[in-house]
């Protein structure tokens, strides 16, 4: 299973939820359940999708989109937006500040909702 189908099963399978408004936070986070192999051929893209601020990952050279396929519930979004890369950013280098989190709802492509701390981006 490559690294791309391997997000997609994630997404599918209610493993990875859509933050409210903190599309970082989705990619952080798919990252996170990820093996050491396929860490390596991930990276965050900070940019624009359609005209706005937005954070998506590139798995070997390739957009995929977390928080985007759970918002449209459509896992092959990718194919209507246009991106914009503007920074790569390194996940394995990203601290998050643990002392300052707001809690937000998030949900899952099957539909569960939950609250989560979504802590702050530390670049």
């Amino acid at each position: 299973m490559t690294t791309l189908e391997k997000i997609n099963k994630l997404v599918e399978s209610g493993k990875v939820y859509e933050y409210s408004n903190r599309c970082w936070f989705t990619c952080y986070m798919t990252y996170s359940k990820l093996t050491k192999k396929e860490k390596s051929e991930v990276v965050m893209v900070e940019g624009k999708a359609n005209g706005y601020l937005h954070y998506w990952l590139q798995v070997n050279g390739v957009t995929v989109d977390p928080h985007y396929k759970l918002i449209e519930d459509d896992l092959q979004v990718e194919e209507e937006y246009t991106y914009e890369p503007k920074k790569l950013i390194d996940l394995s280098s990203l601290k998050v500040n643990k002392d300052n989190y707001e809690e937000k709802p998030a949900y899952n492509w099957l539909g569960r909702e939950k609250w989560s701390k979504v802590y702050d981006l530390s670049l």
